[in-house]
């Protein structure tokens, strides 16, 4: 029984971000847990990004926007890639 109030397609909706930007981080070598990443997915994905990048990438390198917007674009990439394996398993059922 859930009890969160979220629907089981909001909680995989949020899964599916939260591995999106994990993946998409995780090639510009920030690594960060599924959890970590669902910690912001209600949030605007460039400003998830630069929390998650402030919290776990600090000192690092120079937090830009430039920076910001490559790792959004890989992030895209990445969702997109996520909800077209997502409608190929969906049409094999």
């Amino acid at each position: 029984m859930m009890t969160s109030g979220l629907s089981e397609a909001d909680t995989k909706d949020d899964y599916q971000e939260a591995h999106a930007l994990r993946s998409a981080l995780a090639k510009f070598g920030v690594l960060i847990s599924i959890a970590q990443a669902r910690d912001v997915t209600r949030f605007s994905k460039p400003y998830a990004i630069r929390t998650l990048l402030d919290n776990y990438d600090a000192g690092h390198r120079p937090i830009t926007e430039d920076l910001i917007r490559q790792i959004h674009q890989v992030f895209l990439e990445e969702i997109i890639a996520v909800s077209e394996n997502s409608n190929r398993i969906k049409s094999l059922l």
